[in-house]
């Protein structure tokens, strides 16, 4: 049980390493008033797929705001420029 575990780990771990890491321009998603939305799709870029992740930008115009929602699964934010 554990060598074909630790054998599927191996392999996985080697097709992760054979992924295309070039940076990639995400595909538009939404385009509204406040702001854009842009995602990276696992068939465009493999690594996201590969990683189980999933990965967006929100893009928020000068007076635009972002509301809350609810999301089943973890998420990580941070503020790259902000306005006086």
């Amino acid at each position: 049980m554990c060598a074909t575990y630790c054998t599927k780990q191996r392999n996985r771990s080697l097709a992760a390493m054979a992924v295309d890491l070039t940076p990639r321009q995400p595909a538009k998603a939404y385009r509204g008033e406040g702001g854009a939305y842009y995602e990276w799709s696992p068939a465009e870029l493999p690594m996201p797929g590969v990683a189980s992740i999933g990965a967006a930008k929100l893009s928020l115009a000068a007076g635009g705001m972002s509301l809350p929602s609810y999301s089943d699964s973890a998420k990580v934010a941070y503020v790259l420029q902000g306005c006086k």
